[in-house]
């Protein structure tokens, strides 16, 4: 009997981490990000000399190339790391190679884009309903249907488990989760529109 309920628990279990949706590093998009991040060190290694060639700004100089090589090494640093994303029927898990891995249980989250640059490569933002923002760097493929997108296929399976919290908060409350989505980031990509929609539709009833 034991043995039985041993059983149905490793089951349940094995159900429970079952993967429903994956995406790996697009290694096309890591290479691009590879030689874009490159070729502007590489321009500001050519230009910064002759921008400083004032003795006077030569602490300067030595600041930006400090700051330069340190923002390229935290760039870099993001896409090499990154490894996959995915989901099973309780979490969404962000793994990484050299650092923990993210893990975020259905029903606490929203995911959109942020692209301040407008650049091919922008941020995936997990944005959790108390109020903490993760960037993890899009490295994932790009599709071209909106349909296919990974947005819309992760946010039509976390969407079930998200949407009844953000009909049942208060005005305030709610104000306060779209607080989250502003400025560059954007808000075609989470399903907030929708709940502004029900619970607009709700008030009227």
């Amino acid at each position: 009997m034991s043995q039985t309920n041993n059983n149905t628990e490793i089951k349940e279990q094995d159900t429970q981490d079952e993967i429903i949706f994956e995406e790996k590093k697009y290694i096309p998009a890591f290479l691009f990000c590879g030689i874009i991040y490159t070729g502007f060190l590489c321009f500001f290694l050519y230009w910064l000399p002759r921008a400083f060639d004032n003795t006077k700004n030569f602490k300067w100089f030595v600041v930006f190339i400090i700051y330069l090589y340190v923002l390229y090494i935290s760039l870099v640093y993001k896409t090499v790391n990154f490894k996959r994303i995915y989901i099973t029927k309780e979490k969404l898990v962000v793994e990484f190679y050299f650092r923990n891995d993210l893990i975020f249980p259905l029903g606490t989250f929203f995911v959109y884009s942020y692209n301040p640059s407008r650049a091919l490569v922008g941020d995936i933002v997990i944005q959790t309903l108390k109020g903490k923002r993760y960037y993890i760097k899009n490295l994932i493929k790009h599709e071209i249907e909106l349909k296919n997108d990974f947005y819309a296929k992760v946010n039509a399976i976390i969407k079930p488990h998200v949407m009844p919290y953000l009909l049942n908060l208060s005005d305030k409350e709610f104000e306060k989760i779209i607080s989250f989505v502003t400025g560059f980031h954007k808000i075609d990509t989470t399903f907030l529109k929708e709940a502004m929609e029900l619970r607009k539709e709700k008030k009227d009833e």
